[in-house]
């Protein structure tokens, strides 16, 4: 018999990227201005492990897809 995966499986289950490896995506990104995005609360969804800051690759994806003006490369 299958279980449902609970949300915390759920949440390991995704890609995670660090905050340069975003920049890397997002050409004229720097990891400062996801800095100040996260404090403002703009930009991609994140999450906090202890004091480490990761994107969810999925969630980012989404977010770009989202963006005005983005062509879905």
């Amino acid at each position: 018999m299958t279980r449902a995966a609970t949300p915390q499986q759920r949440e390991l289950e995704h890609t995670y990227l660090s905050p340069e490896q975003v920049c890397e995506r997002l050409p004229g990104i720097t990891p400062h201005t996801l800095a100040m995005w996260r404090y403002r609360g703009r930009g991609p969804a994140y999450r906090k492990l202890g004091r480490v800051v990761v994107y969810p690759l999925d969630e980012l994806q989404e977010w770009l897809d989202a963006a005005p003006g983005h062509a879905g490369a």
